[in-house]
C-alpha cells in the first residue's frame, strides 16, 4: 500500500503541471509551486501472526528525482505497555522486520511504534490495542456473469466470505488475498514447461463496518471476481485471505485511502496528505506524516476450486489451436514460434503454436509451492 500512496502522490502532481500548462496556453502565468517536502511515509503492522511484522519507511520525493525514496538507516522498534522493546532489522532498504522468534503480537497488549532516522529525526505512533480477531466463518464461490467494457458479456466466479464476532467486540475488518493457480499450456515444447504456478496479491482495499448492524457480522462480502478469461480457473486455484481486526480509527484511514484510489485523479480529488494518519513527529507536531501503523489480530481461510468443480461455467478459447501454424516440406517456422504437433507420418507437415502456447515459464515459475496438494 506504501507504494500506492507514492503514486496517488505523483499522480495528482502531474495533474496540478499539465493544469498548469494548459491554463498558461490561454494567460501566461508564473506558478509558485514552492520547496518540495520530502515527507515522511511509514505503511506498518503488529499481528498476533506467528510471522515477521514489517514496517516500511521512505520518503515523497520530485518527479525529477529518480533515486532515493527508501529511508535506510532507520532504527525501528514498537514498545508496548510495560515498556517492552522489540527492534526491527532493516532486511531490505527501507523494509524492517521483527524476528518472530523474539516478538509476536499478544491480544490484549498494546503497542507504539517508534522510528529514529539517521539524521536524528523521530517519529512515533500512540500505543494501539491489539483487538482480537474472531474466525472467518466459510469462504464459497458463486458463478456470476459480467458485462466487459466492450459491452460483451464474461463468465466466472465471486469469492464470497462470512464471518461474525460473537461477543461483539471487533465491528471493523479488512481484507488481503493471496492466489495461486497451476497453469497448464496446450502445447508445450517439452514436459519439463508445461506446468507452472503462479501467485499474486491485492492491490485493491476491501473493508467491513458492522458498527451499524444489531450484531458483528459479515455476510456474503466479496473477496474477488475471478473470469474465465485466463489460467486461473483453467486447472487448479487456491486463494488464502486474511481478516484484519481494526479499530476505528484504522477503518477510517482505510475507507478514505480506498476512496482516494478509486477516484479519477483529477485536480481537484483529494490529496493522500488528507489521510488521517496515526503518526507525527513529538518534536515537530505540525510535521506531516503520511501512512498508518496498523495493529490487531489476525485471523485467515483458504479455499481450493478446481475445474472440475466449474463444469457450468462457458470458458473462452484458449487462443492458441486458433493460431497453430502449418509449414510442410521441412520449411522453417516463424519466429516466436515452436513445434506444436506433427501431421499424419509421412507427410512431412508439422504444426507450431506461437511461444506463448508452449511454454508455461511466461506466465509463472515451475517450482511447485510447498502448500500445494499433492
Amino acid at each position: 500500500m506504501i507504494d500506492l500512496l507514492k503514486r496517488m502522490i505523483t499522480r495528482r502532481h502531474v495533474t496540478l503541471s499539465l493544469t498548469l500548462i494548459l491554463v498558461g496556453c490561454i494567460e501566461p502565468i508564473e506558478p509558485e509551486l514552492g520547496v518540495f517536502d520530502y515527507l515522511m511515509v511509514v505503511e506498518g503492522h503488529v499481528s498476533n501472526l506467528d510471522e515477521a511484522n514489517t514496517v516500511r519507511l521512505s520518503r515523497t520525493k520530485p518527479l525529477s528525482v529518480e533515486y532515493g525514496g527508501v529511508e535506510v538507516g532507520a532504527l525501528v522498534y514498537v514498545e508496548d505497555q510495560e515498556g517492552a522493546k522489540f527492534y526491527f532489522e532493516e532486511t531490505s532498504p527501507g523494509i524492517y522486520q521483527s524476528d518472530p522468534a523474539c516478538f509476536v503480537g499478544q491480544t490484549g497488549n498494546s503497542y507504539a511504534l517508534h522510528i529514529e532516522t539517521l539524521y536524528g529525526e523521530t517519529y512515533q505512533s500512540k500505543p494501539i490495542l491489539l483487538n482480537t480477531a474472531p474466525d472467518i466463518d466459510s469462504l464459497y464461490f458463486e458463478r456470476e456473469q459480467r458485462l466487459t467494457n466492450e459491452g460483451t458479456t464474461k463468465d466466472g466466479i465471486k469469492i464470497l466470505l462470512d464471518s461474525h464476532d460473537p461477543e461483539g467486540l471487533t465491528q471493523y475488518f479488512r481484507y488481503e488475498w493471496e492466489e495461486t493457480y497451476q497453469i497448464k499450456v496446450p502445447y508445450p515444447q517439452d514436459i519439463s514447461v508445461w506446468v507452472c504456478y503462479n501467485t499474486e496479491t491485492n492491490s485493491d482495499i476491501v473493508t467491513a463496518n458492522t458498527s451499524q448492524l444489531k450484531e458483528s457480522r459479515v455476510s456474503q462480502l466479496e473477496i474477488k471476481y475471478i473470469s474465465t478469461e485466463g489460467y486461473q480457473l483453467r486447472s487448479l486455484y487456491r486463494l488464502l485471505v486474511r481478516q484484519y481486526a481494526l479499530n476505528s480509527a484504522g477503518i477510517k484511514y482505510w475507507t478514505e485511502l480506498k476512496k482516494i484510489s478509486e477516484s479519477q485523479g483529477t485536480l481537484f480529488d483529494p490529496l493522500p496528505y488528507d489521510l488521517p494518519s496515526n503518526l507525527f513527529n513529538p518534536n515537530n507536531p505540525d510535521e506531516q506524516v503520511i501512512g498508518f501503523f496498523d495493529v490487531g489480530a489476525v485471523t485467515q481461510k483458504e479455499i481450493y476450486i478446481d475445474r472440475s468443480q466449474l463444469l457450468d461455467l462457458n470458458f473462452a478459447s484458449d487462443g492458441c489451436s486458433s493460431k497453430l501454424v502449418e509449414v510442410s516440406g521441412g520449411g522453417s517456422p516463424p519466429a516466436g514460434y515452436c513445434l506444436a504437433s506433427q501431421g499424419p507420418y509421412g507427410s512431412g507437415i508439422n504444426y507450431y503454436a506461437p511461444e506463448y502456447c508452449c511454454d508455461c515459464r511466461l506466465y509463472g515459475e515451475l517450482d511447485e509451492p510447498e502448500f500445494w496438494p499433492n
